[in-house]
């Protein structure tokens, strides 16, 4: 197994953060309590059996909408991730053996079983989300015996044939660290670097060096008393093209109540109106920039329909709608999970004209009827989650090919997943900003009824039987009335 962890700080580390190192061990604290690191642990680990029917397999999880990093790229929604791509696109003929090898690794690895049927298509793969996110299984048969900690951490798993079909790649991100402590086994490789933002040399977006010292843990890197003569220790300055970059301005998202049809309210704050933003901050200061764009990005509950026949919001086009089309259907009638939306904006609509500028997207939802809550009669509505949407600005860069030289880029690494990246080409880049109140999805309130299935079994017994006699009661006095003129006609 080879690990590379990379470790960020705001400040320099100094002689007193690095407490122990050699060959085989390396022990790292933060600064200060104020000053604690994030780090990036990237595994490459090999699997003793290739995936039989699985072409591409992407499982995605985000624990916080926190989890953002300067460096690291986690710009999927919060929540769990799932993206399958099967090695059979011709036809059906193996769909049964995919979702059972699919559901025996996701049983293995996350601990979770999703029916066939809760799957929906993406671009170019299957696609499932849960609110929920996921817990790496440390009994996994891919970690067994592996040295992976932090299993309930942000992560990104891959498997991609086209690459390698005997190994997968791991991704973790941990923030908040105080202390690292890393000890080479048997059988393993690890790279550890020790890195800020060199703010010197970096002053603007489209250009992020990072300097610092790299140490590499192998066994057998000869050493010496002089820290200068160590051969298990580089000094170490790169400079990339971040894929993912950030804006100052901020963003955040509310559910309006308005009885079963709620309104998505996404309100962005900038400086500038958004058209300048893009002109000014993007295109006007980093030089890699060619052409700008505005999006929206929602993943949608099953129980939330959108109608793109009557509420695409002013000013945006409808680019994606994949998952649940029905618009009729209950909520327990469908088995998807939901559906994901991207919409492009006008970035020319002058929402204000002072600074800070603020625009506003409305979008209109409908809610689907729901099962009576059984176990509460007196609750009047059903309460869902949603995760928040993603107002972002995409750019196309002169020089794309430049963005996989990254050691940090994930694209590179399987072309399903990261949600809309999946979407636009190699050769963009997506600049963000903030979001407020990130601590937590959306919550949604729909009216429901409070009665209990025997109770609306009963009424409606009563009633039919009711209209029954009602009919019965007409026919006979229909009958009863007509034998009086028959007598009478044949007296006459």
């Amino acid at each position: 197994m080879r690990q590379r962890s990379t470790i960020l700080n705001t400040v320099p580390f100094t002689e007193d953060s690095i407490q122990n190192i050699n060959s085989t061990n390396l022990k790292i604290v933060a600064p200060s309590i104020d000053q604690r690191f994030s780090i990036e642990n990237k595994y490459t680990i090999p699997i003793s059996q290739p995936l039989r029917y699985i072409r591409q397999l992407r499982i995605q999880s985000k624990r916080s909408y926190d989890d953002v990093n300067l460096v690291f790229p986690f710009d999927f929604t919060t929540g769990l991730n799932v993206y399958v791509s099967p090695k059979n696109t011709v036809n059906n003929d193996d769909d049964d053996e995919l979702f059972k090898e699919l559901n025996g690794v996701l049983s293995d690895v996350v601990n979770l079983d999703v029916n066939a049927t809760a799957w929906t298509t993406s671009f170019n793969s299957l696609y499932y989300y849960s609110s929920n996110p996921a817990q790496l299984q440390p009994k996994s048969s891919w970690f067994q015996h592996k040295d992976i900690s932090d299993h309930d951490s942000t992560f990104d798993l891959i498997y991609n044939s086209d690459v390698s079909s005997k190994q997968i790649v791991l991704r973790q991100l941990i923030s908040n660290v105080a202390e690292a402590n890393y000890t080479l086994k048997l059988g393993e490789y690890k790279e550890i670097g020790f890195f800020i933002k060199d703010d010197k040399v970096s002053h603007t977006k489209d250009d992020l060096v990072l300097s610092g010292i790299r140490v590499v843990l192998d066994g057998q890197s000869e050493s010496s008393q002089d820290d200068a003569e160590r051969r298990d220790v580089h000094k170490t300055m790169f400079h990339l093209k971040p894929r993912h970059r950030y804006l100052s301005g901020s963003v955040s998202s509310t559910i309006v109540p308005q009885g079963l049809h709620p309104v998505l309210a996404t309100t962005l704050i900038t400086e500038n109106d958004l058209s300048s933003t893009i002109n000014q901050e993007i295109i006007g200061t980093d030089d890699d920039v060619d052409t700008c764009g505005s999006f929206f990005y929602l993943n949608l509950n099953k129980s939330l329909i959108f109608d793109k026949y009557q509420d695409i919001p002013p000013n945006t086009t409808l680019l994606v709608n994949n998952g649940v089309s029905n618009l009729e259907l209950p909520e327990y009638k469908i088995d998807q999970w939901g559906s994901e939306l991207l919409f492009k904006v006008d970035a020319d609509r002058e929402s204000s004209v002072i600074s800070p500028a603020r625009f506003d997207l409305n979008l209109t939802l409908h809610c689907r009827y729901q099962l009576p809550n059984n176990s509460d009669p007196s609750s009047q509505f059903t309460q869902i989650v949603n995760p928040q949407p993603q107002f972002f600005i995409a750019c196309k860069v002169k020089d794309g090919h430049l963005l996989s030289k990254s050691p940090f880029d994930s694209r590179k690494l399987s072309n399903v997943g990261n949600n809309y990246e999946a979407y636009f080409q190699n050769d963009t880049v997506f600049y963000h900003f903030k979001t407020i109140q990130a601590d937590e999805h959306l919550s949604v309130d729909i009216p429901h009824g409070t009665t209990t299935y025997d109770h609306v079994n009963s009424i409606t017994t009563f009633t039919i039987l009711i209209g029954i006699g009602i009919i019965f009661w007409a026919i006979a006095q229909k009958l009863t009335k007509s034998k009086p003129v028959r007598s009478k006609s044949k007296t006459e």
